[in-house]
């Protein structure tokens, strides 16, 4: 029998727990979840850094058992959906771990457990964008200072993004070094 969970053989989970081992890591607490994925703070057993695991987990199509910790598709109806999302964020992580700006935060691993996949990178201490702007609706290319379009741009250069779109996400976080460097009123050092 798989150990991917089914529609009908599934006791569920909605996440990862605290304490979980994770290959290398151990999870401390999810930071957040989206339609996409869930993030979570965890610590690197090896080198007791913290750092923040992103999981491929889209809650349209994946569940995950809540004794095994697999994930896997809704049944077989989600499997097409669950497959090409699992392929994409692999796509995404590919790109991400090219990636060497200063205003974004490098990927330092990438890996494949328990039915789905996950990236890793540092834990970067700051406020999440929206904090810093004056009101969530007003987060667009306009307010942004000139070295956070610059990012934006690169972003958009490897991502196939529109800037709009990159930086529309109220989880995006903004940290104290790139923060301090911009020269805008309206961005406020974090």
């Amino acid at each position: 029998m798989s150990n991917i969970p089914t529609a009908q053989t599934a006791i569920l989970a909605p996440e990862l727990p605290p304490g979980y081992e994770l290959g290398n890591f151990t999870i401390e607490r999810k930071l957040g979840r989206g339609g996409f994925g869930i993030t979570y703070l965890a610590r690197e057993t090896a080198s007791d850094r913290p750092v923040v695991i992103k999981e491929n987990f889209v809650q349209e199509c994946s569940t995950r058992h809540a004794i095994s910790m697999t994930v896997g598709p809704h049944g077989e109806e989600g499997r097409e959906l669950y497959e090409w999302a699992l392929s994409r964020f692999l796509d995404e992580a590919k790109v991400l771990i090219r990636l060497t700006h200063p205003g974004i935060v490098p990927v330092l691993t990438v890996f494949k457990a328990l039915g789905t996949a996950y990236y890793v990178m540092p834990q970067v201490e700051g406020a999440e964008l929206h904090q810093a702007a004056p009101a969530p609706s007003h987060i667009n290319e306009a307010w942004l200072p000139p070295c956070w379009k610059n990012c934006c741009k690169r972003w958009i250069t490897c991502m196939g993004k529109v800037c709009c779109t990159a930086i529309s996400s109220p989880r995006i976080f903004c940290c104290a070094p790139m923060a301090a460097r911009c020269s805008s009123t309206s961005a406020q050092p974090v």
